[in-house]
């Protein structure tokens, strides 16, 4: 729980589609839908009902609110939502049919699509409203219907209504013992007067209202800003109409272990992070050289941190917010007052609360210890290889298999590093041991048969297939005389440590994960 109040998960009267995010021509426009089979009535215009300012619609002199009969040439009363959706985004200019209504003629508009505007698209079941979206908290607490949410262009937005806002009654009756069912059922009247206090300016107005076409009244969920308002005018909001241990009570039953959160209780939430935590942990243990994997997890630590800190914190302000405005500590109360405080209260489930704080303070501490670890050493080993290659030659670089020279895809650089069998496929043959090495050739009769030389310390059989994997540096030329007593030439190739080969290719990308 990141906040005093619980949450509601959206309930929309509406589908919305946003096309070309960010490219667009800045309208919204609206299309009935069927409300028993939940499709739009292929035979209704789309309805243009807000224009951004300064969009490529309104530089087009395009007034809301106005009716799309065709788009790019083709009517609108046979396309579906997905082929509307397509014929927008298909052309960067929109052709666009557009008429008034009534007896007024449909004329053509070209719209070229700019970044930073949207075109939106809303199915709308065939209902009236005044463009409200308000939340109450589903707890026993007491508290007046917020207005989260106000559509532009509607009449509540004309009125002047903006969100953040608190509905205290409407045509007289209070919104304190209105659930938000009832609260739109209120506000399905044809003729509308509610009171609503505005929480930045605390300024009381009443509004008389009428319900337009095309705008719905709706259960919205609350965003991180209306919890910031919430926060600030907890006084306001819950104060006046709930005992301080109601509100407490209410927070810390959210922390219970067996709550249940969508499909997982707290309890299965935290022990997926920890345990996904640990899983993590014994890989870095297992395979501490892995530089890759273990900036993975240090970002991992750090988020869970930030995570972890975070919600500490608006736990920790929540409740004093609360206690200071029921006068229970001052205004410069620190933490451990909070903390203090809640653990000598009678309040009888501040057990979930303060065994939350510990289990944050546990685990900050721990993924702290394990970030600095994983740090310290990380930074250590990439100064240390650092270091080491600065001491190879300069010269080297990666060029690719060994088996391209036999099949003569390509001739070895001077400065080549070479590897073989990668992926464990045996494509070379020793053809004869020679002292500290062996001539070798392609297995494969899709190779040509072109002989090389490897210096090498490890023993092969003659007409061995070799299969391991192996490294090398060119090492120019190893000359030979064949059974007839012809001189011959081959290349060499001397083998080299798996570790000396991911040296040069580390010197060749320069990547560090933990140093600069």
């Amino acid at each position: 729980m990141k906040k005093l109040i619980v949450t509601l998960f959206l309930l929309l009267l509406s589908n919305t589609y946003i096309l070309a995010a960010n490219s667009g021509i800045g309208i919204e426009v609206v299309k009935l839908v069927d409300s028993i089979n939940i499709k739009p009535f292929n035979y209704q215009p789309l309805i243009i009902r807000n224009i951004e300012p300064g969009s490529p619609a309104e530089r087009a002199h395009i007034k809301a609110p106005c009716y799309i009969t065709s788009i790019n040439g083709e009517s609108v009363y046979n396309l579906s939502e997905k082929e509307i959706i397509q014929k927008i985004n298909s052309k960067e200019t929109v052709q666009l049919g557009i008429t008034e209504g009534g007896n007024n003629p449909e004329r053509i508009v070209n719209v070229q699509k700019e970044q930073g505007y949207d075109t939106v698209i809303k199915y709308l079941h065939k209902t009236k409203g005044i463009g409200l979206g308000i939340y109450k908290s589903q707890s026993d607490l007491k508290m007046p219907i917020l207005i989260t949410n106000v559509e532009k262009g509607s009449p509540s937005y004309t009125a002047g209504i903006r969100e953040n806002s608190l509905m205290l009654d409407v045509n007289g009756v209070s919104t304190i013992d209105l659930n938000v069912d009832e609260c739109l059922k209120a506000l399905n009247a044809n003729k509308l007067s509610i009171t609503v206090v505005d929480l930045n300016s605390k300024n009381i107005q009443k509004y008389n209202l009428t319900k337009a076409n095309y705008y719905a009244n709706s259960n919205v969920e609350i965003k991180d800003k209306n919890r910031k308002i919430i926060n600030q005018n907890a006084n306001t909001i819950y104060a006046p109409y709930n005992e301080e241990e109601k509100v407490l009570s209410t927070a810390f039953a959210k922390l219970a272990p067996e709550y249940k959160r969508s499909k997982m209780t707290n309890q299965e939430i935290w022990n997926a992070d920890i345990s996904k935590m640990q899983k993590a942990h014994e890989q870095y243990k297992n395979d501490k050289n892995n530089m890759a994997f273990n900036k993975f997890y240090y970002d991992g630590l750090q988020t869970f941190i930030k995570q972890f800190s975070e919600l500490r914190k608006w736990q920790i302000d929540d409740i004093k917010s609360a206690l200071i405005i029921y006068g229970k500590l001052p205004n410069n109360a620190t933490e451990q007052q909070v903390i203090m405080y809640i653990k000598n209260s009678n309040i009888s489930n501040k057990d979930y609360y303060i065994n939350y704080i510990d289990y944050l303070n546990k685990y900050i501490n721990i993924y702290s210890d394990r970030a600095k670890e994983v740090y310290n050493y990380s930074s250590t080993y990439e100064k240390n290889k650092k270091a080491q290659l600065t001491k190879l030659p300069a010269k080297y670089v990666l060029d690719g298999d060994l088996t391209g020279f036999m099949a003569g895809f390509k001739t070895p650089k001077q400065n080549g590093a070479y590897k073989l069998n990668e992926k464990g496929i045996g494509f070379v043959q020793v053809k004869q041991s020679i002292p500290n090495g062996i001539i070798v050739g392609a297995y494969s009769s899709h190779y040509t048969d072109r002989p090389l030389c490897i210096i090498t310390n490890k023993s092969f059989a003659d007409d061995e297939i070799i299969k391991e994997q192996m490294y090398f540096l060119y090492d120019g030329y190893y000359s030979y005389t064949t059974v007839l007593g012809a001189p011959k030439k081959i290349w060499k190739f001397k083998e080299i440590s798996k570790a000396t080969y991911d040296n040069i290719a580390d010197k060749q990308s320069g990547k560090y994960y933990f140093i600069k």
